[in-house]
């Protein structure tokens, strides 16, 4: 509810800067990204296990990095300003098997965002741009294990607030074609984690998060419909 609700007022957000806007060119993207993750709870959890385990022993690999895809929605207004919402899917996942059977982190977040990029010279074909963003992060995943004659799965939840600043370029390769690539850094960590809906918290006692904050790199590619 609280995601739907957030979702909801971005894009009341959206519309009202479209509405005081005399000169908006509307437009969908395609996104695909990858980065660095934090996870320093997740990743602590992974190294627990594989000291147990032992050496010379299939081991959890550390969740350091990722791969995202989504697509969006915005306007192009006057003088190089850009709006927007687009909707991602972080993928965070390590798994650990052999002959016996298998233990799973898949550990995915879904992020909706709104965004806001400022294009100096934004009536030439190529050119620099700069972007931030602010989002609802809310992440859905399991951890499962699956053995010959058993197969178990842990609903793991949790939500948070999450922020992007990027810089990046620019390519018009026709009045409806735009292709898009950025660098930036993402605040996005998740907190309130549940497991079966029961709280989750660290050996220490702290409260356990799913940390997606890293370095990004996007793709994108904008398909607008000029008047």
């Amino acid at each position: 509810m609280r995601g739907t609700s957030f979702l909801l007022f971005v894009a009341f957000l959206v519309v009202s800067l479209a509405g005081v806007s005399g000169a908006a060119t509307p437009w969908l993207a395609l996104e695909g990204s990858a980065s660095t993750y934090a996870m320093d709870d997740v990743n602590n959890d992974l190294a627990a296990q594989n000291a147990l385990i032992g050496p010379g022993q299939p081991n959890f690999k550390m969740i350091e990095n990722g791969v995202q895809f989504g697509a969006g929605g915005g306007f192009d207004f006057t003088r190089g300003v850009s709006v927007g919402i687009a909707v991602e899917r972080l993928m965070a996942k390590s798994k650990l098997s052999d002959r016996f059977g298998s233990i799973t982190y898949d550990m995915p977040a879904d992020l909706v965002r709104l965004f806001a990029e400022y294009r100096p010279g934004a009536a030439r074909k190529a050119g620099l741009l700069l972007g931030a963003s602010v989002g609802r992060l809310m992440q859905n995943g399991s951890v499962s294990l699956a053995f010959p004659g058993f197969d178990s799965s842990i609903k793991v939840e949790g939500d948070g607030i999450a922020g992007e600043a990027y810089g990046g370029g620019r390519l018009n390769v026709s009045p409806r074609f735009a292709l898009l690539g950025t660098l930036g850094y993402r605040l996005a960590n998740a907190k309130h984690v549940t497991a079966e809906r029961q709280d989750v918290h660290n050996a220490d006692g702290s409260d356990y998060t799913i940390d997606f904050s890293g370095v990004f790199v996007r793709l994108g590619l904008r398909i607008s419909n000029p008047e």
